[in-house]
């Protein structure tokens, strides 16, 4: 579980298939997994000149390999619901050949408050050389 834990660990967007460009310079959306279970979901987007930002706090725990909960943290925490999730995390290629997880609920192609699968970059490895290789052998046993 410890694997899986760090994998989720970082920043999670969507768009990792779009190679224009475009769609970021417009808007994007995804969630932010700190290590002390913390954490941010966060949106933006521009009309003209205008931005327009959306970012409220979350707290997060993984309780199994494939089951995490997440729950909006702005509020009271005695009162914020946490919500129970099944995922799937698989490799994905994206736009000019980028390597990123993919990561979405079980049976569904949107993860928590996202509309659409969310992506993590695989550039920020934790690991090189010989755990590197090592570190992607037990990634790909992981999502066969």
């Amino acid at each position: 579980m410890e694997i899986m834990r760090n994998i989720l660990i970082g920043t999670w967007v969507g768009g990792a298939d779009d190679g224009s460009g475009l769609r970021t310079m417009m808007y994007n959306l995804g969630l932010v997994f700190n290590e002390d279970g913390t954490g941010e979901s966060f949106s933006w987007s521009r009309r003209g000149q205008e931005i327009s930002e959306h970012v409220y706090p979350i707290e997060w725990r993984l309780l199994e390999r494939n089951k995490i909960e997440i729950r909006d943290a702005s509020g009271d925490p005695e009162s914020g619901d946490w919500t129970l999730l099944e995922f799937e995390i698989s490799h994905f290629v994206g736009a000019y050949n980028s390597k990123h997880f993919k990561i979405v609920e079980k049976g569904k192609e949107t993860f928590f408050d996202s509309p659409e699968p969310l992506y993590k970059s695989k550039q920020a490895a934790p690991v090189r050389g010989l755990l590197e290789r090592i570190w992607l052998k037990l990634t790909k046993l992981l999502f066969r």
